[in-house]
Formats: structure tokens, C-alpha cells, sequence
């Protein structure tokens, strides 16, 4: 199966699996006819994409841990177990190193352990809230036997990634080169094991890690199917991490629909061929969309809408739609139901929407997925997950992924041949939902949430009207005009009890001093316990992300509602996000400036 091919090729995760897992993708789409090619962008490690370090190349080709004394035996070996090696782990050449193995099981360990010139094992704490604490003490190296699968799956190695002492560090940087600090995962089992051995005696321990860092490219996929007009609906997923649902699952759904696609236009010759293009682009999750943004390899101004597919097969909303680089949940899955919903009536069957966000269709739209038997993962096949998936206690759901199939298939299909006027009832069908949501009073939460709606709907209207492509029966401000008026004590209200933070989020410009999350490079276990913060979260790369010292804290929010889809009475409130950024302002990883803003609402 396709999923499990492309997951076993991307389980030693270094440059050189990501080549290869970038060459199959490019040949597999060269076989539906595509125009297939690997795009490259810089990887020295020392770069800058928009709020991302460039990763450095690297590759590991070896990595062994073994006991010498008091009993001498092979503890891990990467030929054996992919994950053994931390992704970014320093290198010791041939010889490897030895040294006493002591373990660290809090923090407060360190206040009577003495780590310099010794190998640290760890059972209990994250690996890269230690290494900079590790660093500056003179260990010689770390042992983890972490895992945050709960229950513990006692026999898996956990893959780890976040190394590298860099902030956004999810791939080595030049810091990795610099440390060159050795890393290895164990299993829990292992762990106990070792920490066994060494409350019975002294025990000596050996870490062998071979390979390189070098200054290369970073492979992405670029396929294109061409249509008849210039027009783009663009899918992506990523490459290069080796579980099956992350995101092996994504990659291979976003190829079998395109392929059902082709098939099902093969064979009905007579109804033409598709009336605008199909793009994919996969690439390297945190860098490849910023890298193909920033140096302008290739032009979105054709691109009606983009899929992003990310870890297909879970209980978390599997498909998200937008007309730009950035995604929306709440956008995409009203415009999913709307027209499955409009597919299921005129088919006379029946479509089922059960759980919020979640798909479960009792409908197969055309075209057939002829390929859906073929490559579906199964609860009940044993060979689900490739040794070591992060996950590997989550199957990943049927359900789910045949929602995905059909909602997927059904959408780019519709996307590919529908006429302007079909993609206005949609619209027509998005403004009564605007209104509907306003006349309830969804938005007394915040008065932001009616600014999330806004926006949505200018950008549905660009979609489908961008570069006089047609005329559109009336004029945004006029849509926008009468749904205030309706709706006029709404609109601008401020939730009673909430002034001061509104003024707050409206008067505190923030600017974030590093890249990425900021998460285990900068904030050791204690801290974020007593900070209240996760190891990373999503949400608090998007509000670190738009922090430009430009924007207020009010505007953030409006960005990061309308590039979520989280709703305004969701986890990101006004309050959340002031507190964030004070917390990282009194951390030194930002900086907070107090104007008026005369945009705020």
C-alpha cells in the first residue's frame, strides 16, 4: 500500500530519505501525465524564510548504544530501529564515546548529580528541554527513553525531532553542527532496564553515531495537470516524517484522488477534459510553502483554492480549504457540507455530517473512487503503522479516511469544471450563513468575530471575481453594508465585563524576537509548567508569527481566528493572547510596544 511504501521510505528521516521519498512522489505523478518536478530550496542551516531558519542538511548513516560494564550488550541500533537516532543528533565518528550513565529523572537531579563527562539517560523529561541545561553542565550525551503515548507502549522508540538549540529548530541548523551534541531514543522498556542497572552498580555506557551535516538543497514535489484555462486548485500535504498518519496519509490521499480524477476523465472522453489545472506542491511542513512564497518560484494568482491534507485518519479535522497559502477550518467545512449536502439532494441519497468537523458521507460522488480499496489502511490489517510511528497507538480511522476521499474527491471535481455561476450559489449560500450567525447573536463573544466573517467572505468573492473574471451582481461593500445594517447592534459592540483587555489587545503592539515555537530551545519543564504553556502549540506559532511590531494584539487575533477557523468563544480570546505575549516579552523572546491603534475595533 502506498501509505506504508512511503512511510518505510521516509522512516530514517535525513536529506537522503527526502530524496528519495521526493523522487517517488515525483514519479508517481509523472505516471498520471503530470508535469512533475523536485523545486529545491536553500538548507545551510543559516537562512532565512519568512519567520524560519533554514534547516541544514544532514544524514545518519549509524547509530548504536551499548553497555560496557558491568555487563557489555547492544542496547539500540538505527539498522535495526530507525528512531535510535535523534533527528539532528551531533555525530561521534567510528569511535563513539564512553562515559559513566546517570540519570536525570526532574531537574532538581541536577542540584546532586554531577553530569560533566557523563552520558545522561531520561525517562521522565523531554529531550529538548534538556539539552541546553546538558550543554552547559559538560554532559557528554543524552538517552531518552520519553514517550508522551499514554498508555506507554513499552516496546516503541519515540521519534524525535526538535533537537537542535534553535527556537524553530524542528530540522537541525547550523546549531546542530555547532552542539554536535549525540542523542539516541530507547524504548520505555530499555529505560527501565538501564535505570535498573544503574541503581545496582556503575554502569558504562557508549554512544556511536556516524554521519555528516552539509551545506545542500531541500527537495519539495511540484506536479502540475494541466486544464484547459490557466486557473490552479492547488493540493498540498508534507513530506519527510515517517509516520503513516503524519503524513504519509495526506500525501497519498491528495494523489489517489487526483488519479481517480485522470481515470474518470480518461474514460468519459466525450464530457472533455478538466476546465482548469491541478497543482500539488509537497514539501518540508515548516519551510516549503514560506521558501515557495519568498523566492517566487511559482505564481498563485491563477489558484481558485487550495487543499491542505495533514494526518488523514485521525479524529481531527482532516480536510482544510482556502484561496491562499493560509487555511481556515470554519471556512472550508461550511462550503464541504453546503455542497456534499447540494450532491446528496440531487442524487436522491442520503449525507450524514456527525461530530463537528467530521465527515461521514453515505454518498460516492462522481467520479468512482476506483482506487479506494486499494490503498486504505484498516483497522484490522496488522501492518498499519511502520516501526516506530509516533503514533502508534492511533489507527488510522476508515471512516475518516473515506470521508476524506469522497469530500475531497467531490470538491476538486467540483472545483475543476463548475461554472462561475455554481460557485456563486456557493457563495450566496456562505452570505446567508454570515447572516444567520449574526442575527443569533453567535458574535457576543467578541466584536472580532464579525471581522473573521468579513474577511472570509471578501476572500470568497476574490475567488471567484479576481481580475474581472466575472461580474458579480453586487459589490462587496454593499453585501457588507446590508448585513450591518440588520445586524447594527452587533457589529462593533464590545462585550460587557471585557473593555480593558479590548483596549489592551488594542493599544499593545508586540514583535517576537526569534523563529519558530519557542518551545524547548528556550523554556525548560519547570518553566513551562509555571508559565502555563505547552511544550509548542499551533496557536502560539500564529500568534508569534504575525507579531511584526506592526500589528496590535487585537489585529493578531482577527489573523489568527481567520487563518485557524477557531471560533471566537474558542481557546483564543483576547485575554489568552496579552498573557502570551507578556510571558514571552518577560522571557526576552519578544518585544512589546503601546500605541493607539486607530484600526482596532
Amino acid at each position: 500500500m502506498m501509505m506504508q511504501e512511503l512511510s518505510g521510505i521516509e522512516a530514517r528521516t535525513d536529506f537522503e530519505s527526502f530524496e528519495s521519498s521526493s523522487a517517488f512522489m515525483e514519479a508517481k505523478f509523472k505516471k498520471l501525465g503530470a508535469v512533475s518536478e523536485v523545486l529545491r530550496f536553500p538548507a545551510d542551516g543559516k537562512g532565512r524564510i519568512c519567520a524560519w531558519t533554514t534547516p541544514l542538511a544532514f544524514v545518519t548513516r549509524s547509530a548504536r548504544l551499548e553497555t560496557l560494564s558491568p555487563k557489555s550488550r547492544l542496547v539500540a541500533d538505527r539498522s535495526a530501529e530507525p528512531n535510535t537516532a535523534m533527528i539532528g543528533s551531533g555525530y561521534t565518528g567510528p569511535d563513539g564515546i564512553s562515559a559513566e550513565l546517570v540519570e536525570i529523572e526532574s531537574f532538581k537531579d541536577f542540584e546532586t548529580k554531577d553530569v560533566s563527562g557523563k552520558i545522561v539517560l531520561s525517562r521522565t523529561l523531554r529531550p529538548g528541554a534538556l539539552k541546553t541545561r546538558l550543554l552547559s553542565l559538560g554532559a557528554k550525551g543524552l538517552v531518552s527513553a520519553f514517550t508522551d503515548v499514554k498508555p506507554d507502549p513499552d516496546d516503541k522508540v519515540k521519534w524525535i525531532n526538535c533537537w537542535d538549540s534553535e527556537s524553530d529548530g524542528w530540522l537541525p541548523t547550523l546549531a546542530s553542527r555547532r552542539d554536535n551534541f549525540p542523542g539516541v531514543s530507547i524504548s520505555p522498556r530499555e529505560g527501565k532496564r538501564l535505570s535498573e542497572e544503574i541503581l545496582s552498580s556503575k554502569t558504562i555506557a557508549k554512544i556511536t553515531v556516524e554521519g555528516e551535516f552539509y551545506d545542500a538543497s531541500l527537495p519539495t514535489v511540484d506536479a502540475l495537470i494541466a486544464g484547459g484555462d490557466k486557473e490552479e486548485i492547488v493540493l498540498t500535504g508534507h513530506l519527510f516524517e515517517q509516520g503513516i498518519i503524519d503524513n504519509a496519509s495526506g500525501v497519498s490521499i491528495a494523489y489517489f484522488v487526483t488519479r481517480a480524477l485522470c481515470e474518470f476523465r480518461d474514460s468519459n472522453p466525450s464530457r472533455g477534459g478538466f476546465k482548469r489545472s491541478v497543482r500539488h506542491f509537497h514539501g518540508q511542513e515548516c519551510y516549503s510553502a514560506m521558501a515557495l512564497k519568498s523566492l517566487g518560484l511559482r505564481d498563485f494568482k491563477s489558484s481558485l483554492s487550495l487543499i491542505c491534507l495533514d494526518m488523514i485518519g485521525i479524529a481531527d479535522a482532516p480536510i482544510v480549504l482556502k484561496p491562499g497559502l493560509m487555511a481556515s477550518q470554519s471556512f472550508s467545512f461550511f462550503l464541504m457540507k453546503k455542497f456534499l449536502s447540494r450532491v446528496a439532494e440531487i442524487k436522491g441519497v442520503s449525507v450524514r455530517f456527525d461530530r463537528e468537523f467530521e465527515i461521514n458521507c453515505t454518498i460516492l460522488a462522481e467520479p468512482a473512487l476506483a482506487a479506494l480499496p486499494g490503498f486504505l489502511v484498516t483497522q484490522d490489517n496488522p501492518d498499519w503503522h511502520s516501526s516506530g510511528d509516533r503514533w502508534p497507538l492511533r489507527k488510522p480511522d476508515r471512516k475518516i479516511v473515506e470521508s476524506a476521499l469522497l469530500a475531497v474527491s467531490a470538491w476538486l471535481s467540483f472545483m475543476l469544471s463548475a461554472d462561475y455561476d455554481d460557485m456563486l450559489w456557493l457563495l450566496g449560500e456562505y452570505q446567508k450563513d454570515i447572516g444567520q450567525d449574526l442575527a443569533s447573536g453567535k458574535i457576543r463573544d467578541h466584536s472580532i468575530y464579525f471581522e473573521i466573517k468579513e474577511m472570509e467572505l471578501k476572500s470568497m468573492l476574490k475567488m471567484v471575481s479576481g481580475e474581472n473574471r466575472i461580474k458579480l451582481g453586487t459589490e462587496i461593500d454593499d453585501i457588507m453594508s446590508g448585513l450591518r445594517s440588520s445586524v447594527k447592534e452587533w457589529v462593533f459592540l464590545t462585550p460587557s465585563g471585557t473593555e480593558d483587555e479590548v483596549r489592551a489587545a488594542s493599544s499593545l503592539f508586540p514583535r517576537t524576537l526569534i523563529g519558530g515555537t519557542a518551545s524547548d530551545a528556550c523554556f525548560d519543564a519547570e518553566q513551562l509548567k509555571r508559565i502555563g504553556s505547552p511544550k509548542w502549540s499551533n496557536l502560539q506559532l500564529l500568534l508569534k508569527s504575525w507579531a511584526d511590531g506592526h500589528r496590535s494584539i487585537s489585529e493578531i487575533c482577527r489573523h489568527v481566528l481567520f487563518e485557524s477557523g477557531m471560533p471566537a468563544n474558542g481557546k483564543l480570546k483576547l485575554a489568552y493572547a496579552i498573557d502570551f505575549f507578556r510571558i514571552y516579552a518577560k522571557q526576552g523572546l519578544a518585544e512589546m510596544n503601546e500605541r493607539k491603534d486607530e484600526h482596532s475595533v
